[in-house]
Parts: C-alpha cells; structure tokens; sequence
C-alpha cells in the first residue's frame, strides 16, 4: 500500500509483476481506501479496436458531459499514426476531468508491443501537456527500453513483481490467518510451487480446506479443476464455458446462453474470487487464468454448439449497432451462409473506408459461390477493395456483379434497383473520365426511375474525393481540355448527386476555383471556393468543404497571411472532426504538407508524409502524397533521389491520367538536373511540363518552384512561350517576396534591422500621411520616398501599409 501511494500523485504509474500477484486488487483496495475516482478501463483482448471502444465507453460513464467529444475519439479509432496521435491528444486536452481521479488500464501486456507502445506514448504526450489525470499501466511485462527514459527523468514510477509476492514469512501469516499453521517443510514446497503469488496460494488454501492436508505441487489447471470449477452447478459451468469466448459479457448476452443467467452470475460472483462486474460497463469480466482454463474446455464443444455460440452473440452485437466487434465473431464462425446472411441486414452501413481491415479479411474467408448470393454485400466489398487500392479484387467483384445483374429480369422494381447500382459502380472504371463517367450515372438514373428507389442506397456514404485535397487534381486528365471538363463537371456532377443524396455537391465549384488560382486569378478563385464551401456545408460533404478551405488557404498564403492560413488549417481539421470523418485526417497533413512546401519550409511538413506517405492514403489521394515528397526533396536539395523517384513513378504511369501530378513530376525532375548540372536532361522535362500546362494557363507550379528553375527566365521572349513565361514570373516574383516576408514574421528569430530613416518614414505613414505629405515633414523628394518604401515593403517582406502598421504594433509590444 506504501508502494501504491504514488499512484495519485506521480503523472505515470507502471505497475508490473506476472498472473496471479495480486496487482488488480491491490490497486482497486488502495483506490477505493483513498476514496480517489477512478476511471477504470481493463484490456481485454489483443483486438486494439475494441479495446479503444471500450475505453471510450468508460470515459463517456465517467464523463458525461463530455459524450460528443468522446463520441468522435471512438470514431477516430485507436492512434496508430502520427496523424491519428496528435489528434486525439488534442481531442482530450478539450476536455474537462475530476479534480480527484485516476486512470488505469489494467492489463495492457494483452496488446501487441507495438499498440502497447503506442497507447503509452499517447499518455506521456498527455502527461506532459499537464492536462491528464494521473494514470496507471497494470501489466505482466517489465517496461520496454522505449520507457528507459521517461523512468529516468521519473516521469514514469515503477512498481515492480516484488511489492506484490509474498516470502515464506507472509505466506505463512496469510495461512495462519486462515487458521492453517504452516511448518518450514510445507513453506518451502509452496513457495517453489507458487513463486509467492497469491492466486495460486488461493487455490492451494482451498485445496488444504477440503482435504486436511497440504498438497503436493500441481498445475494450476487441476487446481482450478478440483477446487473451483468442479464444484460449479452444470448449469453454471456451462454457462461460463459459453461466455469464455467474449473478452467481457453483459446479463443480455448472457442470457442468450441461459434464461437465468443473472441469478447464476450473482451467485458465483458472490462466492468466487475470478469474476468480476464492472459497473461502469454494466459487464462482467473473467479473469484471465479463469477464461484461459475455460477457453480450453470451449474447444472441446461439438463445432455446431461453438458456431451456435458465436453466431447469437454476432446477433445481439449487430442488433444493438456494435458491428465491428459483431465482425470479430463472425469470422470464427465458417459459416458462409450465416455469416452473409447477418451481414446482409446492415449492408449500408458496413465500413468501406475507416478501418476496413479487419471487414475485408471476413469477406476473403467467404466463397465466392456463398458470395454470389448477397449483391448488397458483394457492392460493399467491391467499394472496400477500391479504398484499399486492391484492384484485382475489385474488377473481380466488378465481373461476378455484372453477370448477376444480367441474369436479374428486364422491367422489374428490384431487378432496377440493382442495376442502377450496378451503374454506379461501373462508373469507377472510367476514372476520372467525366463524360464516361456520367454516361453510367444517366444509365443508373434510368433504372433506379424504375425501381423501388429514387436513388442509390449503397452509394454516397464514403468521402465524395476519396482523400485527395484537391478536385482538380482528381478530374483534370487531359492537356488542353480544362475549360471544356470544367463545363462537364457543371453539367454532369448535379445528375450523379441526385442520384446519391448530393454525394460531391459543390466539387464543380471547387474544380473550377483552382483552376482559376493555377491561372493566378486569385480573386476570381477565392469567390468560387466560397461558393464551393457554402454548398458543401449545406449538404455536409465534408470532403467537398475540405478542398475548399485548402484553397482558401493557398490563396491566403499569397497574401503573405501565413497565419491566417494556418487558422483555415485549423478550421479544417475542427470540422474532419466535429463530423468524425476521420478518413481524411490524412488528407489534413496533406494540405498542411503542401503549403509549407510552397514557403520552403521543410521542417513543418508531418514525417509520415516522407515515409511512404503514399501507402497510407485512399487510392485518389497517393499521388498528391508524392507531390509533397517530390518538394521536400527538392527543397532538401536531394536532386538525385528525386530525379530517380519521378522517372519511375513516370514510367510506372499509375497516375499518367492525373495532369496536375504529370506537370508537377516533369517538373520536379527538370528542378533536380538543373540543381545536378544535368541541363540537356533538365530542359527536356521543363518542356514536357510546359507543353502539358500551359494550354490550359497552370502556371502556379512554376511559379512556386521557379527558384529552382532558373532557365525559366530565358524563355520570356521565346515565340511560342513567352506570354505565358512572362505571366509565370510575374507571380513568382510576387511569390518570392511573399515568401520572404513570411519567413521574417512568423518564422526568424531575428527582427530585420530598419534604418533610423526606414523607422522615420515607416512611423509617419502609419499617422496615415500620403507619400507627398511623408516627403514635405521628411525634407525629401516625392520619388525618393516612394523607393524608400519600396526597399522598406522588400526588405520586411509586407505588401502594404496595413502590414507596414501590424509590423510596428508588434514591435512595441515585443512581440517580433
């Protein structure tokens, strides 16, 4: 108990010792006899989802006030990146605890090491930012040496296996205590069959009670076997053996398996030491020695009572909207028919995006003949292999469903129905074809006209763009057509959201406001992203109101607004999850990626995105995913690895139907020979990107990376180039002292020195003196004023007087 009084006063606790010591009731005594609020969350399965949800759900009982936000952080799912780390960490900063608690997770060694690690580095975030309650790890395993560290600077105490087992003296008061007198022989024989721990001296005492006599040593299982589980009624044994399978059970569940199941719990919890109810959760919980024994007989069941078993929990799961753990059973079930059958009554709402994973690893256990039968099914499958990039499967899915819906009848409601799906689907194909595209969406507007339906109902649920940051991106594949896919996507888009509950609405906006920023039509662009934004809230296309606050958040950068497009990043990353659309956490990191590559600022872009980046995204998203790689490394200078990189990714054509990744890898390829004296090499790459650009005015690219284009500039007065390269460096330009003017605001630590008269002049044009009046009380001519200010404006990197006046306020208050 001494140990434990750490425990509410140090930020991290680390309670280790193996089964059986005790640990778990020595905590819950000494947190009860302190009268401390704890939250207590147990991990009961090496499943890290479910253990997520399960600490979700005690958090929302422990804090009521806080469900929406909780809500999200189960939806989110459990931080297995970067992305997903930083932010539920910020997620439980928002919130409000106890002025007096403690959390544990017990059982923590049930994870894989890697999710262990993990959770525990989400605590030491949290433990630093001061914002935490303090927390408890219960665990069989010693810390890893990835905790050497925080253990030293003691942010982290460990208690360790020796607080916790009892040495020949205590094993002797414990048995005196329960009037048994133990000799030195006896002691001896049960310290090395026990090694001290409790549970284990447990059974022994029992053992001793029914037979008058100390035990010789014997497993733990023939222990458990004589003195517990032996002398259970029939219909409690076969009650446990049948919960065994479930990490944790309500009285519901339970009663599945048996009538009066809640008499019998309270009978066994009431007289035995390995079950316990958590009323938190309102569930029971097996201890984990007695579920390992139990399990053993569970697999001595005949196949058809454990299919039986699993199938009625997968229901009640299902039933009571708990379809992620009701997949888990499933899978163990190898049941086709039951499995599809039960799958098929929530087909809408089976996840094809989020964590996906654990759904596609069910659908490849089932036979395609079982699969056959379940079109709803089987179109879910086929969205799901899509998201994941597994194509194979997808055309193969694409073919079966094909071949059904020409079997279904002509002129039927639901034979319609599915051929309007069918449509829809098929659409894909044609990525990012828009005519092609819509030719299949006017196809499935006529059947589902003569259908049951109006519309799709397995369509519309998943992100309109997949992740990608940007329509364009998307939808421009053909040099020279923009303007021309511009007017389709305003045609055809609305037809496909009708069908789809307005899936994508205001993506034609969006298309059409960045290809007026690639032109440097910055005005024209920002009036269109708010139209694009205004709709995409109306309709809550969350993925639509994404690409639209990126742009607007480029097109505040070229203002030199640095912070306010920081804040667009921020509001952007408040709405992914206020609508828990945490899909596109990645697609956040993209946009933040972007922008500090357009400001040469390497050092903010997130290190996933330079760690096969790609791999992590939806298959529309990869390719912006390298074009951030591609200008990491260019700023990094790293102009072999990057000409490499392009040239294969170029001639392994993945995204060679994307115009905006061809323009960006032909020139990143031409940046990286230049900087590697390769010139030959580098003009024939900046041609290609020139002649696939500037049909249609794309002129943002070069500008931004037009420092490592030097050759650009010889090209202004050429014939067939010249207006557009003139266009091109008259952004850049602009573009460069913005850049600069942001750096030395937000980002140097030395204030640039201004003249005494720059401070003169710079002080009289904040009282809002014209230049002529500045001249007259400074004793200088108009004009020199006028290039006064202009060495002013450069070397503060500001564009007006507005800036000229936040420089100055800064200044006072100290705040450069």
């Amino acid at each position: 108990m001494r140990a434990l009084s750490v425990i509410h006063i140090k930020p991290i606790s680390f309670i280790h010792a193996p089964m059986g010591y005790g640990k778990t009731v020595a905590v819950r005594e000494y947190l009860q006899k302190e009268k401390i609020q704890t939250i207590w969350v147990s991990v009961l399965t090496k499943d890290k989802d479910a253990f997520w949800r399960d600490f979700c759900c005690v958090l929302r009982k422990n804090l009521p006030r806080e469900v929406d936000v909780l809500e999200a952080v189960e939806k989110l799912g459990y931080p297995t990146d970067p992305v997903k780390m930083d932010t539920v960490r910020g997620m439980f900063a928002r919130l409000n605890y106890p002025s007096k608690a403690v959390l544990v997770f017990d059982d923590v060694h049930l994870l894989q090491e890697s999710e262990a690690g993990q959770l525990i580095q989400l605590c030491l975030l949290l433990a630093r930012q001061g914002v935490f309650p303090p927390i408890v790890f219960i665990s069989r395993h010693a810390p890893s040496q990835m905790l050497a560290e925080p253990l030293l600077k003691g942010i982290i105490t460990e208690i360790g296996p020796t607080f916790f087992a009892l040495n020949k003296k205590e094993m002797q008061a414990y048995f005196k205590q329960c009037g048994i007198l133990l000799d030195e022989t006896d002691t001896a024989k049960l310290l090395k069959a026990t090694g001290g721990w409790i549970s284990a001296l447990y059974l022994y005492l029992l053992h001793y009670s029914q037979h008058g006599k100390m035990a010789a040593p014997t497993g733990l299982s023939a222990l458990l076997t004589n003195q517990v589980f032996d002398k259970l009624q029939d219909e409690t044994r076969h009650l446990l053996i049948a919960l065994s399978p479930l990490e944790k059970f309500t009285v519901h569940q339970a009663r599945l398996c048996y009538d009066n199941a809640e008499a019998v719990l309270t009978d066994i919890l009431r007289r035995n030491a390995f079950i316990s109810y958590d009323s938190t959760t309102e569930s029971y919980i097996l201890h984990a020695l007695f579920r390992d024994f139990l399990l053993q007989h569970f697999k001595t069941l005949p196949v058809g009572q454990q299919q039986k078993i699993y199938l009625n929990n997968a229901k009640w799961l299902i039933e009571h909207d708990e379809i992620r753990k009701a997949v888990k059973l499933l899978k163990e079930i190898h049941d086709d028919t039951e499995t599809l059958d039960l799958l098929d009554t929530v087909v809408e709402h089976l996840p094809v995006t989020e964590g996906n994973g654990l759904l596609m690893d069910l659908f490849r256990t089932c036979s395609p003949d079982s699969m056959n039968q379940y079109p709803g099914v089987m179109f879910r499958y086929a969205m799901a292999a899509l998201s994941s990039k597994d194509l194979p499967t997808f055309s193969d899915l694409l073919a079966r469903l094909g071949h059904y819906c020409s079997s279904l009848p002509e002129n039927d409601p639901t034979a319609n129905g599915w051929k309007g799906e069918m449509e829809l689907l098929r659409a894909f194909t044609k990525y990012n074809d828009i005519v092609a595209m819509s030719a299949h969406h006017k196809r499935a507007a006529q059947f589902f006209q003569q259908s049951e339906n109006n519309g799709s109902r397995l369509s519309g649920q998943d992100p309109w763009t997949m992740g990608s940051p940007s329509v364009l991106y998307m939808f421009h594949r053909k040099s020279g057509m923009l303007e021309k896919e511009l007017k389709q996507m305003h045609d055809c888009l609305p037809q496909y959201s009708q069908l789809t509950g307005m899936h994508g609405a205001g993506a034609e906006d969006i298309m059409l406001a960045e290809a007026l920023y690639n032109a440097g039509k910055f005005e024209s662009a920002a009036i269109a992203s708010h139209q694009a934004l205004s709709t995409a809230q109306t309709y809550k296309q969350i993925d639509i109101e994404v690409c639209a606050l990126f742009l607007l958040a480029r097109l505040e950068m070229q203002h030199g607004e640095y912070d306010k497009s920081i804040n667009q990043l921020q509001i952007m990353r408040k709405r992914v999850e206020e609508e828990k659309a945490f899909s596109l956490l990645q697609t956040t990191d993209l946009c933040t990626g972007f922008l500090h590559m357009s400001i040469h600022r390497p050092e903010k872009i997130p290190n996933w995105l330079l760690q096969d980046g790609e791999k992590k995204l939806y298959a529309f998203a990869g390719g912006w995913a390298y074009i951030v790689f591609g200008g990491t490394l260019l700023l990094n200078r790293e102009y072999a690895k990057l000409v490499a990189h392009f040239s294969r990714l170029i001639q392994k054509g993945t995204y060679r139907q994307n115009i905006m990744f061809s323009i960006y890898a032909n020139l990143f390829i031409a940046a990286g020979n230049t900087g590697l004296g390769l010139y030959a090499k580098a003009d024939t790459a900046l041609f290609a990107a020139l002649e696939l650009a500037l049909p249609d005015k794309i002129y943002m690219p070069f500008a931004t990376n037009s420092t490592f284009l030097p050759q650009l500039k010889g090209l202004k007065d050429d014939d067939s180039y010249g207006y557009d390269i003139h266009r091109i460096l008259q952004l850049s330009t602009k573009l460069e002292k913005v850049r600069n003017g942001i750096i030395f605001r937000f980002f140097s630590k030395v204030t640039p020195s201004l003249t005494p008269r720059e401070s003169e002049l710079g002080r009289l044009a904040m009282t809002g003196m014209t230049y002529k009046e500045i001249a007259g009380a400074a004793g200088l001519a108009p004009n020199s004023v006028k290039r006064y200010f202009a060495a002013l404006y450069k070397k503060l990197g500001i564009n007006n007087r507005e800036q000229l006046k936040n420089y100055f306020l800064k200044q006072e208050n100290n705040i450069f």
